[in-house]
C-alpha cells in the first residue's frame, strides 16, 4: 500500500463476518481518512491510525482504473475532514473514498449488493413508498416504486455517462498540460 491509496477492511454485520467493506485513504504514515463512528457519537471523516482502521483483520487496495494523483487525493480527503453527512445510500465511506482518489462519489458494493439508488435518501424512499401504498394497491405501490427506481437508475446512468465524458476531458488537458510545462 502506498500514499494515497483507496484502501479497505472487512467489517462484519451482526454475527456475519466479512459482509461488506470499510473504504479509507491511506495517508502513507500509518494513518486512514475515512468515515469512522466513535463510541456513541455519529458517524465523522477522521484520521485514525491504521491498526483502529483495521480491527486486527488484513487491509487491501481497491485500485481504480483512473485516478487522481497522490497530492491531489490526500488533499480531497483532508478537505471534508470533520463531516458527519454519513449516509448509507449516497455518502457513505466508499463513495467518499472513491470521490477522493477518482472524482466520482460511487459505491461499487451498492450496485453489487443491488442497491444503486444514488440521489434518494432512506428517509425519502419511504416517503415514497407509504405515498405509493395510501394511493394505490399493494402491486401497484410495488410497481410504481420499482419503476421510479428504474427511471432514477436511468437517469442516473445518463448523468454518470455525461460526468465520465467530462472527467476523461479534464484528464485529457491535464496531461497536455503537464506535458506542455515538461517541454
Amino acid at each position: 500500500m502506498a500514499r494515497a491509496d483507496q484502501i479497505y477492511a472487512m467489517r462484519h454485520f451482526g454475527a456475519m463476518e466479512g459482509i461488506y467493506e470499510h473504504h479509507g485513504i491511506d495517508c502513507g504514515d500509518g494513518n486512514v481518512i475515512h468515515y469512522h463512528k466513535p463510541e456513541g457519537r455519529d458517524a465523522i471523516i477522521s484520521i485514525t491510525p491504521r491498526d483502529l482502521f483495521a480491527r486486527g483483520g488484513p487491509i487491501y487496495t481497491k485500485h481504480q482504473p483512473v485516478s487522481l494523483i497522490a497530492a491531489d487525493v490526500i488533499e480531497r480527503a483532508h478537505s471534508r475532514l470533520g463531516e458527519t453527512q454519513y449516509d448509507l445510500l449516497t455518502n457513505n465511506c466508499e463513495h467518499f473514498a472513491t470521490w477522493c482518489k477518482t472524482g466520482r462519489s460511487e459505491s461499487d458494493q451498492l450496485r453489487r449488493f443491488g442497491l444503486g439508488t444514488q440521489g434518494f435518501t432512506l428517509s425519502e424512499m419511504r416517503e415514497l413508498m407509504e405515498q405509493n401504498s395510501r394511493d394505490a394497491s399493494r402491486s401497484q405501490a410495488i410497481a410504481l416504486f420499482q419503476q421510479s427506481l428504474d427511471n432514477a437508475t436511468l437517469a442516473q446512468q445518463q448523468i454518470q455517462r455525461q460526468y465520465d465524458q467530462a472527467f476523461n476531458e479534464m484528464d485529457t488537458w491535464h496531461r497536455a498540460a503537464q506535458l506542455a510545462l515538461k517541454q
